[in-house]
């Protein structure tokens, strides 16, 4: 399996495009200017206090671990360091001045100034210009997010990073299933289906049941729309922070799924040990978990994707170690734990822990695990 994955992804990463690395410093440098712009005119006065701030109609509190990361931000960048002090707030020493306006509009403007990766652009800076609302809560994320359809293509499925990562998924479905007869493949929250098209096309000559699932109805629709017929597709509800969400699956199979395949989905659980456990509990014993994870919060998503994943009201969104660092990714290590913990032996990753890869810039990674635990308990 090994060698097939990384044929696979190496050949997606040589075909397509592929962004220079100076855009992804432009979009880093207009993304930490826009934070700093609004650090300073969130706290003029060098003084963060959240509940001010939320009283003022200023900050909405589910967003306030959006704020705490941007200064641990600024603070590893040497722009400001930041005190603890009374009542929960935080004082805020500034070492440089915040760019002006015209500034950030100018580092903008050099990110936009690249052909590669433009929708992808062009959202960050949307974001990144209604940062006072979307931090009051008065503009949402998803409205910026589909006000242009190749924003999501961009995020999921065109980038070098996700074809790299999408070849290699479906390679490691496909080298799994193979020598197997009658096999299934639960897909959990499938979304836009970006890896769904390239593992299906992957599988086309297996005899084999894949069943799609989403937290969206809307999802499961387009899905239908698009592959039916195909693979023996069903298509289901799943929550993936629903405790029972292996014994809530629609009919699955005797003896569990061959693979479960989840991308860009299992760092929103509340606590991801817990949900692996779960999944392992729907899975055959020595059957895979194929997924796909960033490792690092790249600072155009602190100004953008990270508002979609604050909790729907006020309280923590994660039950785990995340509660309190408002970090949403976790780190491969993080991951092999979670596995380790969970019933699983994490056996590949790619491109993995390797700096010189070109791929690396990016810090996302597929992950493939074998459930190796013949009863799971409780995480």
């Amino acid at each position: 399996m090994r060698d097939a994955v990384r044929r696979a992804a190496e050949r997606a990463w040589a075909e397509g495009e592929r962004a220079p690395v100076e855009l992804d410093r432009a979009r880093d440098r207009a993304s930490a200017a826009s934070i700093a712009r609004a650090v300073r005119d969130l706290c003029p006065d060098g003084v963060l206090d959240p509940a001010a701030l939320t009283a003022a109609g200023a900050l909405a509190e589910r967003h306030a671990p959006i704020v705490a990361r941007w200064i641990d931000e600024l603070e590893i960048r040497g722009r400001l360091r930041a005190r603890p002090a009374e009542g929960g707030r935080t004082e805020l020493e500034w070492r440089c001045e915040a760019p002006s306006p015209r500034e950030t509009a100018d580092a903008w403007a050099e990110a936009r100034s690249h052909r590669s990766g433009a929708a992808l652009t062009r959202f960050f800076a949307r974001a990144a210009d209604h940062l006072p609302e979307l931090l009051a809560d008065t503009v949402q994320a998803q409205s910026l997010l589909f006000e242009d359809d190749d924003v999501t293509d961009e995020i999921y499925r065109s980038n070098e990073a996700s074809r790299y990562t999408n070849a290699a998924a479906a390679a490691a479905v496909r080298a799994h299933l193979e020598p197997r007869t009658a096999t299934a493949v639960w897909e959990i929250g499938g979304g836009t289906g970006a890896t769904t098209e390239p593992v299906l096309d992957a599988v086309r000559d297996l005899d084999l049941r894949y069943h799609f699932t989403d937290v969206g109805r809307w999802f499961l629709d387009q899905a239908l729309d698009r592959w039916a017929g195909r693979a023996g597709l069903t298509t289901g509800l799943a929550d993936i922070n629903d405790p029972d969400l292996a014994s809530n699956l629609a009919l699955p199979p005797a003896g569990g799924y061959d693979v479960a395949l989840a991308a860009n989905v299992l760092h929103n659980a509340a606590d991801p040990a817990r949900t692996l456990t779960a999944v392992a509990r729907a899975v055959a014993e020595d059957g895979l978990l194929v997924m796909i994870e960033t490792a690092r919060e790249h600072l155009p998503l602190l100004v953008s994707m990270r508002f979609l994943m604050s909790p729907p009201g006020p309280g923590a969104r994660f039950t785990d170690h995340r509660a309190a660092t408002g970090r949403i990714f976790l780190s491969l290590p993080e991951w092999k734990d979670a596995l380790a913990r969970s019933g699983w032996r994490l056996d590949l990753t790619a491109p993995g822990p390797d700096p010189s890869h070109p791929a690396a810039r990016y810090d996302q990674h597929l992950l493939v695990a074998r459930r190796v635990a013949p009863e799971i308990g409780t995480a």
